[in-house]
């Protein structure tokens, strides 16, 4: 003879249901969340890429990609304000790209479609010019 089930075990069956699925929720949340943040640093590099080439008259295929770090600015200047420039107060996000052509090391601010390229420091491995 069958012995019915309890109300006790169908209320740890439903539990342990839904807790599966909660954690089958959050995995595969996190899953598409870092696709998407690498989607975001992919298209970041590409336009940090484009933008050097076109503002520094250098091949677009001779720049690297060093490094891509998320950031946050407290304005539309991305963290690169221009002297005389007025820049909306605005809490602004996207990526610090850190890039290297065969002279130089670039930083390129990130956010909203748009590039500014920061700073281009010589490449401290070069060797001085004479």
């Amino acid at each position: 003879m069958a012995h019915p089930t309890s109300r006790c075990q169908l209320e740890r069956g439903g539990i342990a249901s839904r807790t599966l699925f909660v954690c089958a929720v959050i995995f595969f949340g996190i899953g598409v969340a870092a696709q998407d943040r690498n989607k975001a640093e992919v298209e970041a590099a590409t336009l940090a890429r484009q933008t050097l080439a076109e503002t520094q008259s250098i091949s677009i295929e001779g720049i690297k990609t060093v490094s891509i770090a998320a950031a946050q600015w407290r304005d539309s200047s991305l963290g690169c304000p221009k002297r005389g420039m007025v820049y909306t107060p605005i809490l602004t996000s996207g990526y610090v790209v850190r890039m290297r052509d065969s002279e130089r090391e670039h930083v390129v601010h990130v956010a909203g479609g748009r590039a500014v390229v920061c700073s281009s420091d010589p490449d401290p491995k070069a060797p001085a010019p004479a």
